[in-house]
């Protein structure tokens, strides 16, 4: 049975006590639907709106809003924030427009908090900056979508879209099982710096994903071969990979990338068939070029944004 930790034994409500806990790092992910009319939806895209660039305002209030976190929700923890990102993408089929934020810091407890609020305050100033238009405007969906860092580990809401970053990986060679680093550096249209993949000619195949998943099929009777063994920069759980679009967009950690690629022809039989017996790569790995840059890490949550959301 859960255990309320906010509530004391004489059912009294309480901070706490995170003193004792050693900083780790931890992130979380969260998310917000605006519902709009079709007219609105335009003016915020056209940034025709009379009281000026919604989703500028928007993104400053909500990412203002995470930093005072503890002074909004009374029993929060004041936490240093490493980073606070928010994305806008708007669906023109449905009038919507979805908010999606990301939060990373180094603490005691977790930053969950923060990305709900991020998403919060700033589905809010796009209703305050819009209701000269429409006073109909409905805020709702706000939840979070993932979690990780902490005793407990990580969490990702079932079927909602998000995955973890098991593994950072990357050589000097090409066909040749990857090593585990602990981090990396992406680089727009060029890939992870540092690996042999990446570069002006890597093509459509800037970066490579491969789930953990995938490791678990091959492998069903016996211990995982270390990640990186079938070369892929990216090992991943909790997302089908092979069953994503191409052209559908993915939020890694800070990073923004699109499918390019599912799977590849494998021409020879090269040292990562040799060591494993087979090559899994080629059937269910992904390629993806990298949009936007930064850096990504193992614990690192991955959103999928549907192909028919527009980012504005």
């Amino acid at each position: 049975m859960s255990v309320l930790t906010h509530i004391n034994s004489q059912g009294q409500a309480c901070m706490v006590d995170v003193t004792g806990k050693t900083p780790t790092v931890r992130t979380a992910c969260a998310s917000a639907t605006v519902q709009l009319t079709e007219k609105t939806a335009r003016a915020i895209e056209d940034d025709q709106v009379a009281k000026g660039d919604v989703l500028a305002a928007a993104r400053i209030a909500g990412i203002m809003a995470a930093k005072q976190t503890s002074r909004l929700i009374p029993l929060c923890h004041d936490i240093p924030l490493g980073l606070v990102q928010i994305d806008f993408r708007l669906c023109h089929r449905r009038n919507q427009l979805r908010i999606f934020t990301y939060a990373r810091t180094t603490a005691a407890t977790g930053v969950e908090m923060e990305a709900l609020s991020a998403a919060s305050v700033a589905a809010l100033t796009v209703y305050d900056m819009c209701k000269g238009m429409d006073k109909g405007i409905w805020v709702r969906n706000i939840r979070l979508d993932g979690k990780t860092g902490g005793k407990s580990g990580y969490w990702l809401r079932p079927g909602g879209g998000v995955g973890v970053v098991k593994a950072v990986c990357r050589s000097e060679r090409k066909h040749v099982a990857k090593q585990e680093v602990e981090r990396a550096e992406l680089r727009p249209d060029w890939g992870m710096v540092g690996d042999a993949h990446a570069g002006e000619q890597a093509g459509d195949r800037q970066l490579s994903l491969l789930a953990i998943e995938s490791y678990r099929r091959q492998f069903p009777d016996r211990q995982l071969p270390p990640f990186g063994t079938f070369a892929e920069n990216l090992t991943t759980e909790g997302l089908d990979l092979p069953t994503l679009p191409l052209g559908a967009r993915l939020l890694v950690g800070s990073c923004e990338v699109e499918v390019s690629k599912i799977g590849k022809i494998c021409h020879h039989r090269c040292a990562i068939y040799q060591q494993s017996g087979d090559c899994v790569m080629p059937r269910e790995g992904i390629f993806v070029r990298v949009l936007n840059g930064g850096t990504v890490a193992a614990g690192d949550l991955i959103r999928v944004v549907s192909e028919l959301e527009s980012s504005v």
